[in-house]
């Protein structure tokens, strides 16, 4: 039964951020369940022409489920971490490592034309608790031992969390232009990004 239950909290969302799974078959057995989980990468956006705040990369990715699908906006950028950040990113790093190497952060917004927008996860690849943002925060976050969550007081972490803001301005850009644009899968209601930000 357990089992069971955690076979069916499997979502496609959880093939967003890992890139060479393209897809997934789930075969319930004791109840006589099948299920397809699919990726498809529909385009890659042009962004160069947008006022963007570093080089970002944008693309619309189709998740699909059996016979439904959903289309969501993936939009990434690299950052180069501060040398302090890099040293404590987690506790095995060597205090000498200087070796330091770009990370990506990436922001993923589901497309929906209408209804409620579902509260989304915060990702280290998998899918970890969801929080109250209508919108998934991928990075290489340092979790806890039950990759239940983000470790909240982690240098690493908190230096990640403060790239994202840069990066959440230049994909409300890439939505506003995707939602100006003639493509048909990318049709967007004006009212979008009411519903996908917070008002305060």
């Amino acid at each position: 039964e357990k089992c069971t239950k955690e076979l069916g909290n499997i979502h496609p969302p959880l093939l967003l951020f890992l890139n060479r799974l393209r897809q997934l078959s789930i075969v319930n057995r004791v109840t006589a369940i099948r299920r397809r989980l699919a990726r498809q990468d529909r385009a890659q956006l042009p962004t160069s022409s947008l006022c963007l705040s570093v080089e970002t990369d944008a693309e619309i990715i189709r998740l699909v489920e059996d016979d439904e699908h959903q289309d969501w906006l993936v939009v990434r950028q690299q950052r180069m971490p501060t040398l302090t950040a890099w040293r404590l990113k987690s506790e095995d790093q060597s205090e000498n490592d200087d070796g330091v190497e770009p990370t990506v952060i990436q922001v993923a917004v589901p497309l929906k034309a209408d209804g409620e927008m579902d509260h989304q996860p915060v990702c280290a690849y998998l899918p970890l608790t969801a929080r109250p943002m209508k919108m998934t925060l991928q990075a290489d976050w340092t979790v806890t031992s039950s990759r239940e969550t983000v470790k909240e007081d982690n240098v690493w972490n908190l230096w990640l969390r403060d790239e994202f803001a840069s990066l959440m301005v230049d994909t409300v850009i890439v939505l506003k232009s995707t939602m100006a644009s003639d493509n048909p899968d990318t049709h967007l209601p004006p009212d979008f990004l009411f519903r996908l930000l917070p008002l305060f």
